[in-house]
């Protein structure tokens, strides 16, 4: 049995509550083997590379992840895409986009995901979607990831694409998907207030969760939302969505990091 441990969403280049230390601290006295990060650590992918490989070389533990969308803000040495090759060719052994990671009967597998509109409120079209701009706010996807000129829905379509190979070669086995992106519609927060509706849009893609659905996934491992969920899929795959997020939405009394650490970083044995 291995204790296997998830969290998403730390964004401690913007957080400044010495949050690795203390999530150190946490993963040690609760004997974690396996920790699985799903993204946005930071919009800086040497400082996210950094601080995954401190943690696993520092714990003497297996630190999986994949890149988060304010990774691939990180643009000064190429594209998104070039973002992203960098995150995999520096921690191959971590990233599962590198290379899915086995043991006993388990595989964990993924990659970030990307939104495809499928969880935008009807009365947008792919047009008005498109500007990623609503109200006088934008989503700052727009203004810092560069997909080479590609738009959303093919970035999606290609991740996704990625995302059934992986599946498929596993497919025999008990599998945790880990994506950045929400993959069940049913954990988009609905608020009936356009200024937060349209940005729903880039929230998730449903076509991940219909993969899991479809390989029969045990888990499904993600963040990006900043709202934490634990439920089932239709399906019957167990949604772990458990961001740690930014300060002001912390939710325990008085903010305090251990606290919320208990929160956000469930840890189950596998």
């Amino acid at each position: 049995m291995k204790r296997v441990a998830f969290g998403s969403d730390f964004h401690i280049d913007v957080t400044k509550q010495n949050i690795i230390e203390k999530v150190k601290e946490y993963l040690k006295k609760n004997k974690v083997d396996i920790f699985c990060f799903a993204g946005d650590m930071s919009a800086n992918i040497d400082l996210s590379v950094e601080t995954l490989k401190s943690i696993e070389d520092d714990l003497r533990i297996k630190v999986l992840a994949v890149t988060g969308n304010h990774e691939v803000w990180d643009t000064k040495n190429g594209n998104s895409f070039d973002a992203i090759n960098r995150f995999n060719s520096e921690i191959p052994n971590i990233s599962v986009m590198a290379q899915p990671y086995e043991f006993s009967d388990w595989v964990i597998l993924g990659n970030m995901g990307w939104y495809d509109y499928s969880t935008a409120l009807p009365y947008y079209n792919q047009k008005q979607l498109d500007k990623m701009r609503h109200r006088g706010s934008s989503w700052n996807d727009k203004h810092y990831c560069d997909w080479d000129g590609k738009l959303n829905h093919e970035v999606a379509n290609y991740f996704t694409h990625e995302l059934k190979n992986q599946l498929e070669i596993y497919k025999n086995k008990k599998i945790i998907l880990m994506s950045h992106i929400v993959p069940y519609s049913e954990c988009i927060s609905i608020k009936n207030d356009s200024s937060w509706d349209y940005f729903n849009a880039f929230i998730g893609n449903t076509n991940i969760g219909f993969l899991a659905d479809s390989y029969k996934v045990s888990i499904a491992h993600f963040g990006h939302t900043h709202h934490r969920y634990h439920k089932q899929s239709e399906a019957g795959v167990e949604m772990i969505c458990t961001p740690l997020g930014y300060y002001g939405e912390w939710t325990t009394k008085d903010r305090v990091i251990e606290e919320e650490l208990k929160k956000c970083i469930p840890i189950y044995e596998l």
